[in-house]
Order: C-alpha cells, then sequence, then structure tokens
C-alpha cells in the first residue's frame, strides 16, 4: 500500500487512539492549500512505485 488515511481520536486531555487506516480516505474537504499539498504528496510517491 503507498496511500492510507488514518483515523485518530484524541481526548480532552490530549491522549491519542488510533481508530483505522482508509485505503481511501477523504480529504477534499481541508482548506484549498492542504488539498493541494495532499494531492501533491500523493502523486509524488505514486511516481516514485511502492519501493521508494
Amino acid at each position: 500500500m503507498i496511500y492510507g488515511a488514518f483515523d485518530f481520536a484524541v481526548t480532552a486531555s490530549g491522549d491519542w487512539y488510533f481508530l483505522e487506516c482508509n485505503p481511501n480516505g477523504q480529504w477534499a474537504w481541508q482548506p484549498p492549500e492542504t488539498v493541494e499539498a495532499i494531492a501533491q504528496a500523493i502523486t509524488d510517491q505514486l511516481e516514485k512505485g511502492p519501493d521508494a
């Protein structure tokens, strides 16, 4: 797997809990500059391939 969207829950006291990893996670609802950065990072990694 080259890409996965990890879901975490953070408690009021700051403890992090891993929930799951989604192979097709949604992130396009983020602000435009964040969407652009994520899309570019995924594109760069896909171009490198799974062994990079």
